[in-house]
């Protein structure tokens, strides 16, 4: 039978009845649930609807991206292993440092071990022991880097008729060895204690890497007093810094690489060869392993030709060192420009400490070898320009009295492009021909004498 035009039949009466009703649930079950949903949706039971249905929850539960849940818990892996890695990373640099620190193949430490490369430690405290035992302060003080240490005093001496003359300059000096050196003769010969001022007058060689703010002088305590306190307090930070330094890694792999087939592998629980005085700030008493005294004579004269190889001829030689010159002092050190403005102010106080005590000194240019320059980078001519924009700007200072003599020619001083050991460091034969155009110029001896 119909009705209004439909068929109702069985199942359609059936949709009219109510719907059956459930069981009452169990309160503690029901209270377990929602706990559950609560955990689920990372809220608590109070804030969740308590209308939500299981299609409700999985639903919401399946639009989740993957990582949500798990967040907390990869983040906190996550920092364990950066916590990790940095500590590792902090552990790897301590131990290498202190391998490098024991070697010490730049001798930064004060100690001159059988793996230096350099003489910089010894050389420096011979220097000093040497200037103390003078018996007179000298008239000409020659300061700069190992490209002056074979200016002989002796032909100065001859030079000028009888003024007497001591090389300061020591193996990769700096303007602030320079100035530490000038403060040193200042307080030796400089009037102090009543004594008649009998300051030398200073004879400077210069390049365009002078104007670093680098140099082991200060680490003897002689020239260390002349610092200010908080230059004082942060030498173990700049001996970290230069330990540290790719150059110096590199420079201990080749030391090792040397000693240990020639003194085995005991060398590296020995590096100082077993001297039973080493002393890390350098000591006074001059009796330190490595002080270099024997490679002087009494008035600082460098004796031996440095590096010289003579069984090869001379364009090999200064292709030799200048391809480990350009390694260390541009490839491995790009973020130098020319000028440290803290190099540049060392400088500055220097001329200023000669001028206070009535001397003009004198700047001289250190040439290269002819041949060498072919192999410096393009970046060389960005360091003297801006080297020499430097010193333009101290000679444009009214308060401050030097000469400047610009020797990078050979011709200038009729030099010979035969007479180098390689391709920075001249013979005795080419600085006795640099003495020779000071002295012309009147700017080698002190004028006041």
């Amino acid at each position: 039978m119909t009705q209004g035009g439909h068929d109702r039949g069985p199942d359609a009466a059936t949709s009219l009845q109510e719907p059956p009703i459930e069981p009452a649930r169990d309160p503690d079950v029901e209270a377990r649930d929602e706990a559950e949903i609560a955990r689920a949706l990372g809220g608590d039971v109070d804030t969740i609807d308590r209308g939500i249905t299981t299609r409700a929850l999985l639903s919401e539960i399946a639009s989740r991206e993957p990582h949500a849940v798990r967040r907390a818990e990869r983040d906190r892996v996550e920092r364990r292993f950066v916590r990790w890695l940095l500590a590792s990373l902090l552990l790897a640099c301590v131990a290498l440092l202190a391998a490098l620190w024991w070697l010490d193949p730049i001798s930064v430490t004060g100690r001159q071990t059988r793996f230096s490369v350099v003489e910089n430690g010894g050389v420096r405290q011979a220097k000093l022991d040497l200037m103390e035992e003078l018996p007179a302060a000298p008239d000409v003080l020659v300061l700069g880097s190992s490209r002056s240490m074979k200016l002989d005093p002796a032909e100065i001496e001859r030079a000028t008729n009888g003024a007497t003359a001591f090389n300061g300059a020591v193996s990769g000096g700096t303007s602030q060895d320079m100035y530490l050196y000038a403060r040193y003769a200042d307080q030796l010969w400089g009037g102090g204690g009543g004594s008649p001022d009998e300051y030398p007058h200073l004879v400077i060689g210069v390049v365009n890497d002078v104007l670093r703010f680098t140099g082991t002088a200060a680490l003897d305590p002689r020239l260390k007093q002349f610092l200010p306190q908080e230059d004082r307090d942060r030498d173990p930070l700049e001996v970290t810094e230069q330990l540290l330094q790719i150059k110096t890694v590199e420079a201990a792999v080749r030391a090792a690489r040397r000693v240990i087939p020639r003194d085995g592998v005991g060398a590296l629980l020995d590096p100082t060869g077993g001297a039973t005085e080493v002393d890390a700030g350098l000591a006074t008493t001059g009796k330190q392993k490595g002080n270099q005294r024997e490679n002087l004579d009494a008035r600082g004269m460098q004796l031996f030709d440095p590096g010289a190889n003579y069984s090869k001829p001379l364009d090999q030689r200064v292709e030799t060192q200048m391809t480990t010159f350009v390694q260390r002092s541009y490839e491995a050190d790009q973020a130098y420009q020319g000028v440290d403005p803290r190099g540049l102010d060392l400088l500055r106080r220097t001329i200023e400490l000669a001028n206070e005590h009535g001397d003009v000194p004198t700047l001289w240019v250190t040439p290269y070898q002819p041949g060498a320059k072919q192999y410096l980078p393009d970046a060389y001519q960005d360091r003297d320009r801006a080297f020499r924009a430097a010193i333009k700007e101290l000679q444009g200072d009214k308060n401050l009295r030097f000469t400047f003599v610009d020797l990078d020619d050979l011709a200038s001083f009729d030099g010979d492009p035969n007479e180098f050991h390689d391709g920075i460091h001249m013979t005795v034969k080419n600085t006795a021909r640099v003495i020779a155009r000071l002295q012309r110029d009147g700017v080698l001896a002190p004028a006041r004498r």
